[in-house]
């Protein structure tokens, strides 16, 4: 989906303000010239948050396993723009989730993981997405059955869980992986190739003045975004982010664009805890 005009595309490319890079090929660049290199670490006390140990992952490991996800998103049912809405915390499936809608061309629109009824049901009718994909259960909230409830026969749309124990009536997206063919899910991708003036989120304002706003941002956006973080904070190549942000944000995401561009190490953390984050 192109929501910027083809002519300031060619216009911003030409003055080198963009280029020709997906985030994808960040991260299938990273596979190949980093694959041992530590990439994504979980919250050091996911067991208390969700009951699943924290992982590490390298970038090899990583990118397989975005392999994999766009492989489960696929027998979900999900094609090229589609929209999702996320409701998921700061762990390593998160980022999987994320990278995996980038390489196949979902349109990905996270909300923070605190929003009930009220704030979903108005974000779910300004999308009117495809799927909702959440967790099963986090901070002792049931999500996979609050995601559930806000189904009506005007707001249809399936719910997919990112992990935790299986919901009755929503799909597992982990089940869904043991169907996984590696090389049919290379070859959607080859044929339906992501481009750089895609969208690829939106991003909802706070809502501080009046009802949040989605906000659409391509790739372009938000390689922008990764190289003038990794300027501002001075990033260098292979450094650690300790990210307490949640992963629904401008701000958030950009730093995980600066991560895939500086092809480091991204420590997640979330909710902010104190000592922990110490």
């Amino acid at each position: 989906m192109y929501l910027t005009s083809r002519a300031r595309i060619a216009d911003y490319t030409a003055r080198g303000w963009w280029g020709d890079l997906t985030l994808d090929d960040l991260l299938q660049r990273n596979r190949v010239e980093t694959p041992d290199r530590l990439a994504a670490v979980d919250p050091s006390n996911r067991m208390a948050l969700d009951g699943a140990a924290p992982r590490r992952l390298t970038w090899s490991e990583l990118a397989s396993e975005v392999d994999r996800m766009v492989g489960e998103l696929r027998r979900a049912g999900l094609a090229k723009d589609d929209i999702v809405c996320v409701q998921a915390p700061n762990i390593v499936e998160t980022l999987k989730l994320v990278l995996a809608c980038a390489r196949m061309g979902l349109i990905i629109s996270p909300v923070v993981m605190q929003y009930r009824a009220h704030e979903l049901e108005y974000i779910l009718d300004q999308l009117r997405p495809a799927a909702f994909i959440t967790v099963a259960c986090f901070g002792g909230h049931e999500h996979g059955r609050m995601a559930l409830d806000l189904r009506r026969p005007d707001r249809s749309f399936q719910v997919l869980i990112l992990t935790g124990e299986p919901v009755q009536g929503a799909e597992s997206l982990a089940a869904l992986s043991l169907e996984t063919d590696p090389a049919l899910t290379a070859a959607y991708v080859a044929q339906n190739k992501v481009q750089p003036g895609e969208v690829f989120t939106i991003c909802w304002t706070s809502g501080t003045e009046a009802r949040p706003k989605g906000v659409p941002r391509d790739h372009n956006h938000w390689l922008s975004s990764a190289q003038t973080v990794s300027e501002a904070a001075d990033l260098r190549d292979g450094e650690t982010i300790l990210n307490p942000f949640p992963m629904v944000n401008i701000a958030a995401l950009g730093i995980a664009a600066a991560w895939l561009w500086r092809r480091g190490a991204m420590v997640l953390h979330h909710p902010f805890d104190l000592p922990v984050f110490l």
